[in-house]
């Protein structure tokens, strides 16, 4: 018991480790029993229960690889293992995968001691001690969130305890059984008084929420409750408080690249507020107007339609034809209500590449462009046209815009024709790739012949792409069968 007693008094690993060795089981229950009876007692056996958390929390001894000719280095790169929270942990390990188990480890009602010996050691000493155990005593995590909102509550340095304990939280919450002890945490966090300037700690905790939302929403992280997902969203919801605001501000266009463990994306707001938007149960406020809800769905629509890497179809079309039958409903200014652009109809386009959500996303956006003015309608089309870059999406566009574009003034026949034109030089350098855009832009020619007049700027640019048209089929060495095409075209 003395030995043990100076063992631990002294700090001394290494020594304990040996001494553990000589008859493990039971002298690891006389170290058990000696800190459970000191640590109310004694500074010394608090601080070494807080210093050795790992150790004493798993009854593993890893041995740290010798990378660098300073051992403090060394004990640095195990802390930080395969990567810091402040980004994602790849490549290989760089603390040893040779753990060895001290026989007979059994430590049931450890969290309670560390409890204690935190209460007695200076908050950071705590703080640093239960992190640890979090990343290592995965089981026990509602307990242990419950010590760490304690610890970080005696700090003075809160904002930064909490933007650190929120990056290990983010390494191991898909092993919580339950989101209950999370949602907590995160709640009392959020209500913690943190004097800082730029309100760091509060947007931490609003993107470590919408990361965890998004994990939940995607099958990556599962918990007992049935209504997780719904459950994280409204609390970002009453965080970020006003939704039109938050939905306003989406970056459309996602960074792809790997983000860090505190960062989140414009995928992870767009479909937190898609949760809010489409579940019943969602706390959102129901003061806003019919306009302004249906620009919401259409807003984040257009983000998850630009972040195709994540399956959004069925959500997309969701979002947008609930949107058009409020608007259908409401019948009040639906021209003016639509946030239409031209990346919006191009995102769309490139999710028609499935058949089996193509035509509702074609009569979507039927309804979407015949809400424009005319004149509108001939500029979208032509910077639509110059954004697609495949053939589903390209004969698509063609296809609807040829439905809605009218021409029947010489000016809205010249600005058409030019933009058919470009594409037309466009396609032409490689019509094997547009098989069905050479098909739709030669019968929209076609259409457009029996409306042009004689003389009329239209006409002369009309006649130009016939020029160009028999130099192709003269000199290019096309198929067959888009020679065919394009002869019958010119010859009528």
């Amino acid at each position: 018991m003395t030995d043990c007693i100076d063992l631990i008094c002294s700090n001394n690993t290494a020594r304990l480790l040996e001494w553990l060795s000589e008859d493990s089981a039971s002298r690891w229950e006389t170290l058990t029993s000696t800190l459970r009876q000191l640590v109310t007692k004694r500074h010394d056996v608090s601080r070494f229960i807080c210093e050795n958390a790992r150790l004493l929390g798993t009854g593993k001894v890893v041995s740290i690889n010798k990378l660098f000719d300073d051992d403090c280095l060394n004990e640095v790169a195990a802390g930080l293992g395969s990567g810091a929270i402040y980004g994602a942990a790849q490549g290989c390990p760089l603390v040893s995968e040779e753990q060895s188990e001290i026989a007979g480890y059994r430590f049931d009602d450890f969290i309670q001691v560390l409890e204690t010996a935190c209460g007695k050691v200076e908050s950071e000493v705590a703080f640093s001690a239960v992190v640890e155990c979090l990343r290592h005593r995965r089981t026990e995590m509602d307990k242990l969130l419950l010590l760490l909102a304690k610890t970080i509550k005696r700090c003075d340095d809160r904002a930064v305890r909490i933007t650190t304990a929120i990056g290990a939280l983010s390494q191991v919450y898909n092993h919580s059984a339950d989101l209950s002890p999370i949602v907590f945490f995160l709640r009392d966090m959020w209500s913690l008084d943190v004097q800082e300037s730029h309100n760091v700690s509060k947007m931490t905790l609003i993107s470590a929420a919408l990361r965890l939302h998004t994990s939940i929403l995607t099958g990556t992280t599962r918990f007992s409750e049935c209504d997780s997902g719904i459950q994280v969203a409204n609390l970002v919801c009453c965080w970020r408080s006003d939704l039109f605001s938050w939905t306003s501000q989406i970056c459309i266009y996602n960074d792809r690249a790997n983000t860090c463990q505190l960062d989140s994306t414009s995928l992870d707001d767009a479909l937190c507020c898609f949760s809010l938007l489409t579940d019943e149960r969602s706390v959102i406020p129901r003061v806003y107007s019919i306009p302004c809800l249906a620009s919401m769905y259409i807003k984040v629509a257009h983000v998850l339609a630009f972040n195709i890497h994540y399956d959004a179809h069925s959500s997309i079309i969701i979002l947008l034809e609930t949107a058009i039958v409020m608007l259908k409903q409401s019948g009040a200014g639906i021209a003016y209500s639509v946030p239409l652009s031209a990346e919006l109809i191009v995102a769309l386009l490139g999710c028609c590449y499935k058949p089996s959500t193509a035509e509702r996303l074609a009569d979507i956006l039927d309804f979407l462009i015949q809400t424009t003015e005319e004149d509108t309608r001939i500029t979208l089309f032509g910077r639509v046209a110059s954004s697609c870059n495949d053939d589903t999406s390209l004969s698509l566009c063609l296809g609807i815009f040829s439905r809605h574009v009218l021409y029947n003034n010489n000016d809205a026949q010249t600005r058409t024709i030019s933009v058919l034109k470009r594409l037309c030089e466009r396609v032409s350098s490689d019509v094997r790739r547009f098989p069905r855009t050479w098909s739709c832009l030669l019968s929209w020619l076609e259409s457009l012949k029996t409306t042009v007049k004689c003389g009329s700027n239209a006409s002369r640019l009309l006649l130009d792409l016939n020029k160009s048209l028999s130099v192709l089929v003269s000199q290019s060495g096309l198929e067959p069968r888009f020679v065919d095409n394009v002869q019958k075209f010119l010859n009528e």
